[in-house]
This record gives C-alpha cells, sequence and structure tokens, in this order.
C-alpha cells in the first residue's frame, strides 16, 4: 500500500530536462490527487529523489512546490552510474560543499510535517566507499531492456548461480574477502546506508 514515485528535479525545467518526455504539471498534478485519495484509503506516498550536481540546490525549495502534497516518506539520493543513461555528470564535488545545509534543512521541514526523511549523513556521502564493495561487483546484476549486466551471461541457458560457477565467482569472492581492509576499501562504491528521520 505505498506508491513510490522518482523525481529528478524541483523545478518545471530541471524536472522536464531529467525526465525525458516528462510533463512537470502532470506529474504535480497526479501527486494532488494520490495526496485526495490517501484522505479516503490507506497508502502511503513515497518520492525518491536523485540528486546530481544540476538538481541539488533546488530541494531547498521542495517543501514549497509540494506542499500540497501528502508525502509519506522522502529519500534523498546520490545518483549512481548503473547502466546506460543520458545523463553522465556522477560527480558530487558541488553537492558535497552545500549538502550539510540543504539536508539540515530538508530535515527539520521534514520532521514537521510528519515526513520520513531517509538521507544520507554528510561524512558518508564524502566517503562513497564501504566494505560492501568486495561483494557487490559479484552479485549485482542490472538488466534493462538494452542492456544486460555481464556479455557472456546466457540468460535463456543458465541461472546465475550456474554462471556465478562457471565463473568462478564463489572462489574470487573469498579470495577478496581474505584481503586487507585497505585493499577491499579502495574498491569504488556508491552504495551507502541511510539515516531515517
Amino acid at each position: 500500500s505505498e506508491i513510490t514515485f522518482s523525481l529528478h528535479g524541483v523545478t518545471n525545467e530541471t524536472y522536464e530536462n531529467m525526465m525525458q518526455k516528462g510533463d512537470f504539471d502532470k506529474f504535480l498534478n497526479v501527486l494532488k490527487l494520490i495526496s485526495k485519495v490517501k484522505e479516503k484509503h490507506e497508502l502511503k506516498l513515497r518520492i525518491n529523489y536523485t540528486f546530481n550536481e544540476d538538481n541539488f540546490e533546488e530541494l531547498s525549495s521542495f517543501y514549497e512546490v509540494f506542499d500540497e502534497v501528502d508525502i509519506d516518506i522522502l529519500q534523498i539520493r546520490p545518483i549512481v552510474k548503473i547502466g546506460n543513461t543520458e545523463y553522465n555528470n556522477f560527480s558530487l564535488e558541488k553537492v558535497i560543499p552545500v549538502y550539510d545545509e540543504v539536508q539540515k534543512g530538508l530535515l527539520a521541514e521534514s520532521q514537521k510535517r510528519g515526513v520520513t526523511l531517509l538521507s544520507h549523513k554528510p561524512k558518508k556521502l564524502k566517503n562513497r566507499v564501504s566494505l560492501d564493495s568486495v561483494i557487490k561487483k559479484y552479485v549485482y546484476c542490472y538488466i534493462s531492456p538494452t542492456s544486460l549486466f555481464r556479455k557472456d551471461f546466457k540468460w535463456g541457458d543458465e541461472t546465475y548461480n550456474q554462471y556465478a560457477r562457471r565463473r568462478g565467482i564463489p572462489g574470487r569472492i573469498l579470495k577478496d574477502a581474505l584481503k586487507s581492509k585497505k585493499t577491499i576499501l579502495n574498491y569504488a562504491d556508491d552504495k551507502l546506508n541511510y539515516d531515517i528521520n
């Protein structure tokens, strides 16, 4: 009983630029209609906002724009490179200096409105590396209509377990797990844990 929407911009211009063929006014209207439905039916509305250098500071005006929308959960998360996307700026250099201020403002307003905010602490955002990296590269499988996570995976003929055995992945995971913490932390990773507020 939860409806989740992805959002990539608080302004009309940014939203329609990031969401190809998106119509900001229609999107906002749908959210308002869902808010009316929530008055009569038990339903949660969640917004997942993926931020990048081009849309992060807009979050400061999030609740001004979505004032008439009854949101239960707001999740803000950094952009992650998965699959082929038109947008290709994955840097957060411009976000990090202002992240703390924007996140604190969102948190205060979310608490006032009874909205659960899922976000990262600034320290975690600056250090986008974790011990989960050691296994992520083996088990993360991105699939879309145009791409498959590994070109040598025979999806019609084998299961992932069969593929993993054929490629020796269990042994490679064990080998990596026995490496030093310093070596493991050198793996790049975009997986961050959320703080629930």
